[in-house]
This record gives C-alpha cells, sequence and structure tokens, in this order.
C-alpha cells in the first residue's frame, strides 16, 4: 500500500532523502521537467474498466464481510436468548 503524503509532507520526504542521499552517497539530485504522457483512448477506457471492476469487487468483498458480521452477530444474540430463557 503506498503511503498517503500531502503535499507539504511529500516536499519534505524528498528533502530528507535528497540531503541524506548527499551526504551519504555523494549523490547530487537535479530536477527534471517531465512530460505528461497521455493514453491513447482505447488504452485510457481500458484502464478505467479495470480500475471500475476493481472497485466492485472490493466493494462486493466489504459487503460480504458485513454479512457475515451481521450473521455472526445475530446468531450470538439469538443463542444468548435461547440460554437466557432457559
Amino acid at each position: 500500500m503506498k503511503p498517503n503524503l500531502a503535499g507539504g509532507a511529500l516536499a519534505v520526504v524528498l528533502l530528507i532523502v535528497l540531503v541524506v542521499a548527499h551526504s551519504t552517497f555523494f549523490i547530487q539530485v537535479g530536477r527534471r521537467p517531465h512530460r505528461r504522457v497521455d493514453l491513447p483512448g482505447q488504452n485510457s477506457q481500458a484502464v478505467y474498466q479495470r480500475m471500475q471492476t476493481e472497485r466492485q469487487r472490493e466493494a462486493a468483498e466489504f459487503c460480504a464481510q458485513g454479512s457475515q458480521k451481521s450473521q455472526e452477530i445475530r446468531a450470538r444474540a439469538d443463542r444468548d436468548v435461547t440460554v437466557l430463557l432457559a
């Protein structure tokens, strides 16, 4: 899982990495401009579809886990009621 670093935190982490790299390994890292890479429409659609499928799979998994927990809680409650009434 990737760490969630907001803009300021990411800048601090990068600065620390640069300082350590320079002081330990005498490496200097320069900034290079980057270009945006756009995928062709067909690839973008395939990537979007894959992402959507993955989110649907995760949602189904969470629902199944919730349903299982619900059944466990209901079974425990029914068992407790039976024991208390006996």
